[in-house]
């Protein structure tokens, strides 16, 4: 029989520390678009406040959340939004620097 010496702490430390490398990207679908705002299915795992590329270059945060879809308000109006595009939820929140000279 071959005994292994192990170095449990070091395998802890592994455990805790490790950050996953891959990003699961989460993609849905637009099925409806009006007034700046489009409704896309398949964003399971979105929360309040993500932001969500689109296909066609425009981008978005989702501000309200459905059983079966979520709600983007789109930043830019002029770049249209169609039903059936694509739109990718960037994993990042949206966030506004501040600085000394607004406080």
């Amino acid at each position: 029989m071959i005994r292994k010496s192990v170095d449990i702490v070091s395998l802890l430390e592994k455990a805790f520390t490790h950050t996953p490398s891959d990003k699961i990207e989460e993609i849905g679908t637009v099925i409806q678009v009006g007034d700046g705002i489009a409704r896309v299915y398949g964003l399971t795992n979105a929360a309040y406040g993500d932001l969500v590329s689109f296909e066609g270059g425009n981008a978005g945060m989702i501000l309200d959340l459905d059983e079966d879809f979520v709600s983007v308000v789109a930043f830019d109006n002029s770049i249209p939004i169609v039903e059936q595009e694509i739109a990718r939820r960037d994993g990042d929140i949206l966030r506004v620097p501040v600085g000394e000279s607004l406080i």
